[in-house]
């Protein structure tokens, strides 16, 4: 396996991705004035590298099977595929977790809000888990199964609804 792939993996499984609550600052911190726009997430504890929730409050792990997609407000392949993320997502048969990478959080906030996009989403301004993953671009999609590991890294054109539902079913 190569290096890259495993770091994602190991990250990932260490993660396998977080509960949140509240609202943050940039730094992960609560912020009166700023308004919750994604949905949270249910808590879970764990061990090994985590992130922040981008609406603040607790780190966590979940369990798979899960999508897991990162994304930036200035990556237009990104912007062009949210709007099916969020429509898996509210489909509720498989966990949709957003990392928001290497972007500023107002902006990436008044992406979602655009895109009408609520699924809980990570905050992630570093960039560790896309650095982890070996890829220079965005968007990235991991696909974790229900044992916490990435089975499957997509990167090509963006995401439209058949696409990522046969992902799903082939994948998870």
């Amino acid at each position: 396996m190569r290096p890259g792939l495993q770091r994602a993996l190991a990250v990932l499984a260490a993660l396998a991705l977080a509960g949140c609550t509240g609202t943050s600052t940039d730094k992960g911190k609560p912020a009166a004035n700023e308004e919750t726009w994604f949905k949270t997430c249910d808590p879970k504890s764990g061990s090994g590298t985590e992130l922040p929730c981008f609406t603040g409050g607790a780190q966590s792990t979940i369990q798979g099977p899960a999508v897991v997609n990162l994304w930036a407000s200035w990556c237009a392949p990104c912007r062009q595929e949210l709007p099916a993320f969020q429509r898996l997502a509210d489909q509720g048969k498989v966990k949709v977790i957003g990392v928001v990478t290497l972007d500023d959080r107002s902006r990436a906030l008044s992406t979602a809000k655009d895109l009408g996009v609520t699924f809980p989403a990570l905050y992630d301004p570093e960039g560790k888990v896309h650095k982890s993953t070996g890829k220079s671009f965005l968007p990235i999609t991991l696909f974790v199964d229900r044992d916490g590991k990435t089975v499957h890294t997509y990167t090509g054109a963006a995401l439209d609804d058949a696409t990522l539902a046969k992902l799903v079913e082939e994948k998870l």
